[in-house]
């Protein structure tokens, strides 16, 4: 099947683009936290 640029639409804007960075940061962040400073991963979660 060939596309054609008309069959595309531009869905991420440069504000939704840096939503998705800052929750991929925190999602890293969030895995090599330490899994016994509970207080640093609920805040991790809470800014998700």
């Amino acid at each position: 099947m060939n596309y054609e640029a008309k069959d595309f639409m531009e869905t991420a804007d440069q504000d939704t683009l840096k939503m998705i960075a800052r929750a991929r940061k925190l999602t890293r962040d969030y895995y090599f936290s330490d899994y016994n400073d509970i207080q640093k991963r609920r805040e991790i979660l809470e800014e998700l």
